[in-house]
């Protein structure tokens, strides 16, 4: 048997922080109803008061292990450290568990639990990394010397070669929904969401979705950095609306009843792009949207995505082309990136 050690944030308290994610959020949700002969252990995250918590309507419930509720550098401390010894003493009590599995390493509580279960015990460590950090920090550097000793690794994007001995790629999770719609019967209407910025292609978006102002619509969701900025940006161009961070439920809403397209641009600028793993794509066909792309990540969407370059005007002359339903072969993306691939990963 296994434990499944994360440091989540439930869905109902994402927009709480600037630091929480959705993606990740509704990725160990969908992990943990689906994975079989699992205990999956909620750990909070050092730094955030309990009263967050508190507030939230929680999916699960979370381990109590934090000491003190105060954010000064030394608490801080002591609490990594009571975390992480509180997370091994855990783990080695359970005779009945075999193997560790951690969602992602970068915190140091994680990183001294591994370190001890490692060193000081029988059972394995084994890491799911979703985005894989690349900062030349103590604690970057710690989390690759973790993943090169781990017994097993699964990653949501290609691991770089020194750390990929033990290394399955997984690009995600797939599920498809029940109310998947022909977008032929809809008027061309376009999404733009998750993490708002140029790493992922903002300015481009915007400037593109310029030039077809009473044309094409764009809708943008999500997380923005500079929100000042992007409303000056689309100021006077009233196809362009944002529509700032929806609850799941709304968003959830806009993208099956008004989209028809979706985009997803990563700049090749930012090297970090090369380890984040496509969770809105996912999310995006799933729906049964189709997705506009200049990365391709796993050979399974070569022939699903609608692939563009990384320029205004290869994503204007996309856009421009007649709105047609693209083909989603939802058996081969299920057979590879389904609950039954994600349970085959865990048991072996």
């Amino acid at each position: 048997m296994n434990y499944f050690v994360s440091n989540y944030i439930p869905s109902s308290g994402v927009s709480k922080h600037p630091k929480f994610s959705q993606a990740g959020s509704n990725f160990i949700n969908k992990l943990q109803k689906n994975i079989k002969n699992t205990i999956f252990l909620n750990m909070r995250i050092v730094g955030i008061r309990r009263t967050i918590y508190n507030d939230f309507k929680c999916e699960t419930q979370f381990e109590e292990n934090i000491l003190f509720d105060f954010k000064n550098k030394f608490c801080k401390l002591i609490n990594y450290c009571y975390s992480g010894i509180y997370l091994y003493f855990k783990v080695i009590n359970n005779k009945k568990i075999d193997s560790v599995w951690f969602y992602n390493i970068t915190t140091f509580d994680f990183q001294l639990a591994a370190l001890l279960i490692h060193y000081l015990s029988r059972k394995k460590i084994k890491f799911l990394v979703a985005d894989f950090e690349t900062k030349n920090t103590f604690r970057i550097k710690l989390q690759n010397f973790l993943v090169s000793k781990a017994d097993k690794t699964i990653s949501l994007r290609k691991l770089p070669e020194s750390m990929s001995k033990n290394n399955i790629v997984m690009n995600g999770i797939f599920t498809p929904q029940n109310n998947l719609n022909n977008i032929l019967n809809k008027t061309e209407c376009y999404l733009y969401s998750g993490l708002i910025d140029n790493k992922h292609g903002m300015e481009l978006v915007i400037n593109t979705f310029k030039k077809f102002k009473n044309t094409k619509t764009l809708y943008i969701t999500g997380k923005v950095k500079d929100e000042n900025n992007l409303r000056l940006l689309i100021k006077g161009f009233s196809n362009i609306k944002y529509l700032g961070f929806l609850d799941f439920d709304s968003y959830c809403n806009l993208l099956e009843n008004e989209i028809t397209h979706c985009i997803s641009l990563r700049n090749p600028k930012f090297s970090s792009n090369l380890f984040e793993f496509p969770s809105k794509i996912l999310e995006f066909l799933e729906n049964g949207k189709n997705v506009i792309s200049n990365e391709t990540y796993h050979p399974v969407f070569e022939d699903i995505l609608i692939k563009c370059e990384y320029s205004v005007k290869s994503l204007y002359c996309v856009i421009d082309e007649p709105l047609v339903n693209n083909k989603i072969d939802y058996e081969i993306l299920e057979d590879k990136l389904g609950f039954t691939a994600w349970n085959k990963l865990f048991k072996n």
